[in-house]
């Protein structure tokens, strides 16, 4: 339950932050925000699961507007040190626990979710 709970509350968090670090600093972000704030909202959600989903606002696709916005270089770093961070708090531990049910290893939740609980508190605070 913990390996789905932190990187949902991390994504979305961090996604959140990065929108309102964008509409603060950068004034045609603001106002592109304000044309597509609805559809902007439900992306937002979506890239809890992801933080690099933000970039599909991005990426012009089809020529839309709505996928015509311009990140701040600062932004794009957050975005892509969001990524690195999901790797090791949603994906590593997902592998580890797929290895362990593939090889029938037999490990106590409670082991587990003490090892991530070190882990996850020692590479955000150190």
């Amino acid at each position: 339950m913990i390996f789905l709970i932190i990187p949902i509350m991390f994504n979305t968090l961090l996604a959140f932050s990065i929108l309102i670090f964008e509409s603060i600093n950068n004034v045609k972000f603001l106002e592109w925000l304000k044309s597509n704030s609805q559809s902007v909202a439900i992306i937002t959600l979506l890239s809890g699961s992801d933080v690099s989903g933000l970039l599909l606002l991005s990426s012009n696709f089809a020529g839309f507007k709505l996928f015509s916005v311009k990140f701040s270089s600062k932004a794009k770093h957050y975005i892509y040190l969001g990524t690195i961070c999901n790797l090791f708090i949603e994906d590593i531990p997902q592998l580890v626990i797929q290895v362990c049910k593939f090889k029938r290893i037999q490990i106590k939740n409670i082991l587990l979710e003490f090892l991530f609980t070190l882990f996850f508190f020692f590479f955000f605070f150190f």
